[in-house]
């Protein structure tokens, strides 16, 4: 049904900015992606570009009213597509109208997840045309007519990039992919008392594991072993040397999901067999 009123709607030269009202409205009234009513503004879902404007900007609030039309500053080029609608997802890549250079078009799509205390959570994925392709959970307080952000966690791809992600029982519960640098800084191990920071590969391709949070705590990790080369083989220090070691260690054992435990045993090793030298 999508395609068909986009397919109208581009024959017929109707701006695509009435076929997002269309498609909005539409994900309002499917019951799969039914919204709390705190999370409409209107009689709809909240508009994308408002949850743009308060988790990729400086500021850190939007009044609802003022964010709702943004087809001022942006040209939507092409809607949601029917697998990440299908997923929940609404939103649009889009092109900026004051000629802002691009490296591949940017876009914003989003999922609300449901409330967790007096916050809302959403999934939200993200590019503003650079090489970035960001995927985050982000904590919205909602106040009258105005969000205000609270908090969020992902990254970029590899690093940190939420792949699925859901509100159970009022916990914010999500995957995402990780580097060892990520995996390193996500654990409740405070190895960088320690100079790793600029040691481990941290890079958007660098997937290593993916990781299971609940409320930003990580609770266990699968280990990725279809990783086609890793990054020591480049002529890595010695710590992603190590690293690289003793992850091989725990593939070749087919050991490739680590609870809460297991996971600071890794660590534990980690720490012991390649952290040498101490701040």
């Amino acid at each position: 049904m999508f395609f068909n009123i986009y397919k109208v709607a581009h024959m017929k030269k109707i701006s695509l900015s009435f076929i997002l009202a269309l498609t909005l409205t539409s994900c309002s009234s499917n019951p799969k992606d039914k919204l709390d009513s705190e999370f409409s503004f209107q009689g709809r879902p909240i508009e994308p570009w408002c949850i743009n404007s308060i988790t990729h900007s400086s500021s850190p609030s939007v009044n609802l009213a003022q964010c709702s039309n943004p087809f001022s500053e942006i040209n939507i080029t092409s809607p949601v597509t029917p697998d990440l609608q299908k997923q929940g997802f609404m939103g649009y890549s889009y092109e900026y109208k004051n000629d802002t250079p691009v490296m591949s078009p940017p876009y914003i799509f989003y999922k609300y997840l449901g409330k967790t205390g007096e916050l809302h959570a959403v999934h939200k994925m993200w590019s503003d045309g650079r090489s970035g392709k960001h995927s985050y959970v982000y904590l919205i307080e909602r106040k009258g007519d105005t969000l205000n952000f609270i908090n969020g966690y992902g990254g970029d791809r590899c690093m940190g990039g939420v792949i699925d992600a859901k509100v159970e029982a009022g916990k914010v519960k999500y995957t995402k992919q990780l580097t060892p640098l990520t995996f390193i800084q996500n654990s409740s191990k405070n190895v960088f008392d320690y100079n790793t920071s600029s040691s481990l590969s941290d890079c958007a391709t660098c997937c290593y594991m993916t990781g299971e949070f609940s409320d930003n705590e990580m609770i266990s990790v699968k280990l990725n072993p279809s990783l086609k080369q890793l990054f020591s083989d480049n002529k890595a220090g010695h710590m992603q040397y190590c690293f690289d070691k003793l992850f091989k260690s725990y593939v070749k054992r087919n050991k490739l999901t680590l609870n809460s435990i297991e996971l600071n045993q890794f660590i534990d090793s980690f720490e012991k067999k390649c952290v040498k030298y101490k701040r």
